[in-house]
């Protein structure tokens, strides 16, 4: 019995064996598949050249935006410099004009236009001469008739044989006593000391010129005051 039941056990695996093997391929199949690989990817050479000529274009365009960035730096640095150059010039220019530090009448010229001259040197002569400065010296006796603020008549020689009168403020008097200046001619001709004073007055008409000779009027000093 035992040797009986392996033959049928061995005679049913041989009928079941094909019925496990039923999702296999057939045997044209397996050699169609051994014959017949997938076939696999290899990129054309139109495409490589492509891809070449791209990356050649990108390196170039780097490259070429390298040089305009150099190109752009330099070009800052002339402006930079030509700017710096164009202050230089408009300062010179500023400076060649001839800017009148208050205003008044020219009395003197030393340059003529076109000539060349150096810094620091005087070109003319400038003065205001709608309010003259009166220097004049009076005795000790007469400063005590004088006072800063002080209306006073002032008379000048018109070139006639008459005087002119105009009104004056005494706006400075000296605190020391000196000796009479030589070209300074006093009435009272045993003063050895005098003190100075400045009278303004106003130039009405333009009457007054600088250097005409002037005298004061002062009230006369009371004995006992």
């Amino acid at each position: 019995m035992p040797m009986e039941i392996s033959r049928r056990m061995r005679s049913s695996s041989r009928h079941r064996q094909p019925d496990n093997c039923s999702h296999s391929p057939p045997p044209r199949a397996r050699h169609w598949l051994r014959e017949r690989p997938w076939p696999s990817w290899t990129p054309h050479s139109s495409h490589s050249s492509a891809l070449r000529q791209s990356l050649s274009g990108v390196q170039t365009l780097v490259a070429q935006i390298a040089e305009a960035r150099a190109q752009q730096a330099s070009v800052m640095r002339e402006v930079a410099s030509s700017t710096a150059h164009i202050e230089q010039v408009r300062d010179r220019i500023a400076k060649s004009r001839v800017v009148n530090p208050t205003g008044g009448t020219v009395l003197a010229t030393y340059v003529k236009a076109g000539e060349v001259v150096q810094p620091a040197q005087p070109l003319y002569r400038i003065a205001k001469l709608d309010t003259l400065t009166l220097r004049a010296y009076v005795t000790e006796q007469q400063l005590g008739s004088l006072k800063l603020g002080q209306r006073i008549q002032v008379h000048a020689d018109r070139g006639d044989g008459t005087l002119a009168t105009f009104p004056g403020v005494v706006a400075w008097v000296s605190s020391k006593a000196e000796f009479t200046p030589t070209p300074v001619q006093t009435r009272d001709e045993r003063a050895s000391l005098v003190y100075a004073v400045k009278i303004s007055v106003p130039n009405t008409g333009a009457v007054l010129k600088i250097g005409m000779p002037g005298d004061l009027r002062l009230a006369p000093v009371t004995k006992g005051t």
